[in-house]
């Protein structure tokens, strides 16, 4: 199984602790782990020169897609393919990835102890995620 971890965040926090080691246990294990983070971003720096796959990115997925292309270096022909993404723009990479015709599923995991805003693109976009990993009720 490959497994994506998109976490394009430039900060270090309690978010991207989690990705780091649970990206680096996914290889452990021996999964196909790659990291889309930010290129600029603390995480990146983290990641590089481990077991894990790394593809830098932008935070915006269009302009990612329109000027950089590196979903191109994804190998998105390998099934099934596990998306794990950290916030709303992370979301729309994986949606990006899903959209290029490989069946995967996408699972949102959500730190923050507040609720996502109730907007008409937000239900339209969350319908697309396959499951939601939450730290609280609220969220």
């Amino acid at each position: 199984m490959k497994i994506i971890l998109i976490n394009t965040s430039r900060k270090w926090g309690g978010g991207e602790v989690w990705f780091l080691e649970t990206a680096l246990e996914f290889a452990r294990r021996g999964y196909t782990v790659t990291v889309l983070a930010h290129r600029k971003g603390i995480l990146i720096k983290k990641i590089t020169n481990t077991d894990v796959i790394v593809i830098p990115v932008m935070r915006s997925p269009f302009i990612q897609l329109f000027f950089c292309f590196a979903y191109k270096s994804i190998q998105l022909n390998e099934s099934p393919l596990l998306l794990l993404v950290n916030s709303g723009i992370d979301l729309l990479h994986a949606l990006i990835i899903k959209m290029l015709g490989n069946p995967c599923r996408i699972i949102f995991r959500r730190g923050l102890d507040k609720s996502i805003r109730n907007s008409f693109v937000n239900r339209l976009l969350y319908k697309k995620v396959d499951l939601f990993v939450v730290n609280s009720k609220a969220t």
